[in-house]
Protein backbone atom coordinates (compact mmCIF):
# COMPACT_ATOMS: atom_id res chain seq x y z
CA UNK A 1 0.00 0.00 0.00
CA UNK A 2 1.29 3.39 -0.30
CA UNK A 3 2.05 5.71 2.02
CA UNK A 4 0.13 8.02 0.88
CA UNK A 5 -3.48 6.31 0.37
CA UNK A 6 -6.35 6.68 2.40
CA UNK A 7 -7.67 4.34 4.32
CA UNK A 8 -11.05 1.83 3.45
CA UNK A 9 -13.78 0.91 5.59
CA UNK A 10 -15.75 -1.81 3.70
CA UNK A 11 -18.90 -2.26 5.31
CA UNK A 12 -20.46 -5.91 4.15
CA UNK A 13 -24.00 -6.34 3.60
CA UNK A 14 -24.58 -9.29 6.03
CA UNK A 15 -23.57 -9.37 9.39
CA UNK A 16 -20.06 -11.62 9.94
CA UNK A 17 -21.01 -14.71 11.83
CA UNK A 18 -17.43 -15.71 13.69
CA UNK A 19 -17.99 -15.98 17.78
CA UNK A 20 -15.84 -14.05 19.93
CA UNK A 21 -15.17 -15.45 23.33
CA UNK A 22 -13.47 -12.94 26.22
CA UNK A 23 -12.31 -14.54 29.31
CA UNK A 24 -11.18 -11.85 31.82
CA UNK A 25 -11.87 -9.11 34.46
CA UNK A 26 -13.48 -6.35 34.61
CA UNK A 27 -12.47 -2.94 36.63
CA UNK A 28 -14.30 -0.25 38.17
CA UNK A 29 -12.11 3.15 38.28
CA UNK A 30 -12.69 6.26 40.30
CA UNK A 31 -11.43 9.21 39.19
CA UNK A 32 -12.05 12.36 40.82
CA UNK A 33 -14.68 15.29 39.64
CA UNK A 34 -13.61 18.51 39.58
CA UNK A 35 -14.01 20.46 42.75
CA UNK A 36 -18.08 21.39 43.49
CA UNK A 37 -19.72 24.16 44.59
CA UNK A 38 -20.77 22.13 47.93
CA UNK A 39 -17.16 21.00 48.26
CA UNK A 40 -17.28 17.71 49.12
CA UNK A 41 -15.36 15.68 46.86
CA UNK A 42 -17.48 13.41 43.88
CA UNK A 43 -16.01 10.52 42.15
CA UNK A 44 -16.78 9.74 38.63
CA UNK A 45 -17.02 5.91 38.30
CA UNK A 46 -16.01 4.31 34.81
CA UNK A 47 -15.83 0.44 33.54
CA UNK A 48 -13.38 -1.00 31.70
CA UNK A 49 -10.55 -3.99 31.56
CA UNK A 50 -8.59 -4.88 28.16
CA UNK A 51 -10.89 -8.19 27.54
CA UNK A 52 -14.50 -6.64 28.30
CA UNK A 53 -13.48 -3.72 26.08
CA UNK A 54 -12.66 -5.98 23.17
CA UNK A 55 -16.02 -7.68 23.41
CA UNK A 56 -17.63 -4.12 23.58
CA UNK A 57 -16.00 -3.33 20.46
CA UNK A 58 -16.58 -6.45 18.71
CA UNK A 59 -20.15 -6.25 19.82
CA UNK A 60 -20.60 -2.24 18.51
CA UNK A 61 -18.86 -3.66 15.40
CA UNK A 62 -21.76 -6.07 14.43
CA UNK A 63 -20.16 -9.05 15.48
CA UNK A 64 -23.36 -10.18 17.53
CA UNK A 65 -22.02 -13.44 18.89
CA UNK A 66 -19.47 -11.65 21.06
CA UNK A 67 -19.07 -13.25 24.61
CA UNK A 68 -17.34 -11.67 27.71
CA UNK A 69 -17.12 -14.45 30.33
CA UNK A 70 -15.91 -12.83 34.23
CA UNK A 71 -16.89 -13.22 37.63
CA UNK A 72 -18.56 -10.74 39.10
CA UNK A 73 -18.96 -9.84 42.96
CA UNK A 74 -22.27 -10.15 44.28
CA UNK A 75 -23.69 -7.10 45.64
CA UNK A 76 -23.42 -2.85 44.80
CA UNK A 77 -20.17 -2.81 43.03
CA UNK A 78 -21.12 -6.17 41.02
CA UNK A 79 -24.58 -4.68 39.64
CA UNK A 80 -23.12 -1.44 38.67
CA UNK A 81 -20.69 -3.13 36.91
CA UNK A 82 -23.03 -5.24 35.35
CA UNK A 83 -25.90 -2.60 34.18
CA UNK A 84 -22.82 -0.94 32.41
CA UNK A 85 -21.86 -3.88 30.61
CA UNK A 86 -25.23 -4.82 30.09
CA UNK A 87 -25.84 -0.85 28.31
CA UNK A 88 -22.52 -1.38 26.51
CA UNK A 89 -23.05 -4.68 24.90
CA UNK A 90 -24.99 -4.48 21.80
CA UNK A 91 -27.23 -7.50 22.96
CA UNK A 92 -27.76 -6.17 26.08
CA UNK A 93 -26.96 -8.96 28.88
CA UNK A 94 -27.09 -11.77 26.07
CA UNK A 95 -23.57 -11.15 25.69
CA UNK A 96 -22.56 -11.53 29.51
CA UNK A 97 -21.64 -15.40 30.68
CA UNK A 98 -21.24 -14.78 34.49
CA UNK A 99 -20.74 -16.17 37.49
CA UNK A 100 -22.14 -14.25 40.51
CA UNK A 101 -19.68 -14.49 44.14
CA UNK A 102 -19.86 -13.45 47.79
CA UNK A 103 -17.59 -10.56 47.56
CA UNK A 104 -14.21 -11.70 49.05
CA UNK A 105 -14.64 -15.06 47.74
Amino acid sequence: MALDAQPCLVVAATPPSAQFLCFGEAMIRYCPETASSAGAPRWLQSVGGAELNVAVALSRLGWSDSRWVSVVPRGPLGDHLMTKVGEAMRGGANGLALVRREEGD
